[in-house]
């Protein structure tokens, strides 16, 4: 089908995308102003070598590189949901991430901001003994606060780009049925 085609299809069917756009602007600003916040608390945490011996300087790399590659492995732990079993409760979530070999963030979300803060602090407390016990006694590692108190936030909504995208959608969708609709027409 030739451009003109399409644009005089989309000009006799106008009052649908208008109908649709409309729909999907007035679905984006409910959706936007029923959004609940849910404060967070982010910490970000260093992993470090419980003891640091006084070793020569090739054993202190290998320490320092099982550090990082240990990484990845409090990611899979602290994500877990049998970890977070004990520690969360209804509304409560703990995330992790990594943001460079030996640094992870922690991200708790609760119903206020002095629940998420102490939510990070019990994480710790609990990743850090779980990890001494599974572990020998020279291997362990811990996890260690770079700042001493958690960043609290709550995450905002702007209801104008919500709207904007709802629009969009709705434009979208309009353009799909009366492309659905001409194509089953043409057979």
């Amino acid at each position: 089908m030739e451009l003109k085609k399409v644009i005089d299809l989309f000009k006799k069917n106008f009052i649908y995308l208008l109908v649709f756009a409309i729909l999907g602007a007035i679905v984006g600003a409910y959706l936007g102003k029923n959004y609940k916040d849910v404060p967070h608390a982010q910490l970000d945490v260093f992993i470090a070598p419980k003891n640091v011996p006084k070793v020569q300087a090739n054993d202190n790399y290998y320490l320092q590189e099982e550090a990082r590659n240990f990484t990845d492995s409090a990611i899979v732990i602290l994500e877990s949901p049998d970890f977070a079993k004990g520690l969360t409760g209804p509304g409560q979530t703990i995330g992790a991430s990594k943001l460079a070999p030996q640094i992870v963030r922690l991200t708790a979300s609760a119903t206020s901001n002095e629940e998420a803060s102490t939510l990070l602090n019990n994480t710790i407390g609990k990743f850090n003994t779980k990890i001494a016990e599974l572990t020998r006694e020279d291997q362990t590692l811990l996890l260690s606060p770079i700042t001493s108190e958690p960043r609290n936030f709550t995450p905002a909504v702007n209801t104008k780009v919500i709207i904007t995208a709802g629009a969009l959608f709705g434009l979208l969708f309009a353009a799909f049925v009366i492309s659905l609709r001409q194509y089953l027409d043409s057979k």
